[in-house]
């Protein structure tokens, strides 16, 4: 709600949107947005694993990756945990509920 607010009436482009203005922006789209810069840090983290996993583990990890609802999580969360040590010591930091 506050980043909402604070560009109530700021009826500059959006960045990922150039067809919307900033003011047209709801709580969950700057959400959204913040959550792209979040994403980028854990990418990098992740990309430094690729060759200490499978394709499978690492293609479950990167699809954790997204603001929008996974379709099926439980899942994705058994692939990474069986994925190993490397595997289950980084999704702590993707998801600090995968290991139960």
């Amino acid at each position: 709600m506050y980043c909402a607010s604070l560009c109530n009436g700021n009826h500059n482009q959006d960045g990922y949107e150039p067809c919307r203005q900033l003011s047209d922006l709801g709580p969950y789209d700057h959400l959204a947005r913040f959550y792209c810069f979040c994403v980028t840090h854990v990418k990098r983290n992740i990309f430094g694993l690729k060759t200490y996993v499978s394709t499978e583990v690492y293609a479950a990890m990167l699809s954790l990756l997204s603001s929008e609802e996974h379709p099926n999580l439980d899942h994705t969360f058994t692939i990474i945990r069986a994925g190993g040590q490397k595997a289950t010591s980084m999704s702590i930091i993707i998801h600090p509920f995968i290991i139960y």
